[in-house]
Parts: structure tokens; sequence; C-alpha cells
């Protein structure tokens, strides 16, 4: 099982190369998705490790315009490694006979969490954590884990559907 991962991870990330970073069609196996979902959280802070390491050993940021760049750039570069994340769960979704839409479930559950710890913390923040706030942070977890864990672990359709050809 183990010799036959490392041929599947490179032909995975070979596919994904070529077949474009942002594609929202298709469909796209556990492996790929793996794969992608890997190195987009990796690359990313490698990169901005990098861009500002170099930067503050060949001249620190003196003015606001030259953090405001840096920023720009590496915040640019998140976004589209986010977008491309996205894509590969919309094709991992499309796998498992879904639409891609359905990974906003889990950005509608952060949110929403997010919102109330605002309401919360306008309104002095003192006190005990409300019931509800906590109950919407451990709900959009738990929905993000499981959406996660789902599109990880369940095998996609073994047939033709909708959004493409099986996956051999």
């Amino acid at each position: 099982m183990l010799k036959n991962i490392k041929p599947q991870i490179v032909k995975a990330w070979s596919d994904y190369i070529g077949s474009g970073f942002i594609n929202f069609k298709g469909r796209s196996g556990r492996v790929e998705y793996v794969t992608v979902f890997i190195l987009n959280q990796f690359f990313p802070y490698l990169i901005n490790f990098c861009v500002f390491g170099l930067v503050l050993l060949i001249q620190p940021p003196k003015a606001a315009l030259e953090s405001i760049v840096i920023f720009a750039f590496l915040t640019g570069m998140q976004i589209f490694y986010q977008a491309s994340t996205i894509s590969a769960g919309a094709r991992r979704l499309h796998d498992l006979g879904y639409s891609g839409w359905w990974q906003l479930i889990s950005l509608i559950a952060i949110i929403l969490a997010v919102a109330g710890y605002m309401v919360y913390s306008e309104s002095n923040g003192e006190g005990e954590v409300p019931l509800w706030l906590l109950g919407s942070v451990i709900v959009s977890g738990l929905v993000t884990l499981l959406m996660g864990l789902a599109m990880l672990f369940w095998p996609g359709q073994k047939i033709d559907n909708k959004f493409g050809k099986a996956i051999a």
C-alpha cells in the first residue's frame, strides 16, 4: 500500500499543475485533494517566512509604503493559494457526487462564530462567555472538521456522474 502512495502523490500533483491551479470543473480523488491541501498550506508559510526573512536581513522596512507592498504581495499570494484549495475541495465534492457549493456550509458556520464573538466583544466582553457563543464556536469547528474528514476519507463514486468521468 505504501509503495503505491508516492507515485499517486506525484501523479496527483502533476495533474493538479497541468489542469491549472484554480479549476472548479471535473473531479479529484482523495490523494489529489490531500496533496493539494497539504502543499497549499505549507508553501505560503514557507514563502512568507523567506520573504520576511530576506526583507529583514537586507533592509528592515523604514517606511509604511514598503510594509504595505510586502503585505499586499503576501496577501495576494495567500488569496491565490486559498482559492486553489477551495477549487480542489470543489472537485473533491464533485467526486463524491455533490456540488462544490457545499463547502459554504463550513464557511457560513465560521462566519457566524466570528460574528457572534464580535457582538459579544462589543458588549463589553466581561463576565462569562455566553452559552450561545460557545455553542456557535463548537458547532462551526465540528462542522468544518466533519466536512474535512468526509472529504478526506469518504470514497468517491465509482461511476461517471454529472461532474465528470469516474476516477480510475
